[in-house]
């Protein structure tokens, strides 16, 4: 595997990815960052089995994912996993951050007009998966 992007590939727009390249991709979008670990969702409050932490399992998802939805093009591609890197803490959590109660309607103005009316709706509908 290479250490930088190149543009050797071929295009991904009507192709799943490999594992190859989503590990590449995790590699140098962390090495931008200065972080050393390529390990997948090893936050503690991540709560994906070890056994499905793997690159193989979550290239597979991520590809299923573009198909269902119609994530067809490079640079859709490319944004949507831009999108869940950072959502997500780097592919390292899937549970958002806090409790919830910052979004009930007693601590939040904006909740009502978000759909959280009574308290326990944050907790309840706080952000969980990738996105």
């Amino acid at each position: 595997m290479k250490e930088k992007w190149e543009h050797k590939f071929k295009c991904a727009c009507s192709r799943d990815l490999t594992v190859d390249e989503v590990k590449l991709i995790v590699k140098v979008l962390r090495k931008s960052e200065y972080k050393k670990s390529l390990d997948l969702f090893d936050d503690s409050s991540c709560n994906i089995p070890d056994k499905d932490k793997t690159y193989e399992k979550f290239t597979e998802e991520l590809n299923k994912t573009f198909s269902k939805y119609k994530i067809n093009t490079c640079i859709r591609k490319i944004h949507f996993l831009a999108q869940i890197y950072h959502e997500s803490s780097r592919l390292k959590k899937t549970v958002e951050d806090g409790n919830g109660d910052q979004y009930d309607p007693e601590n939040n103005v904006k909740a009502e007009k978000h759909g959280n009316t009574k308290a326990g709706d944050g907790k309840k509908y706080r952000g969980r998966g990738l996105m």
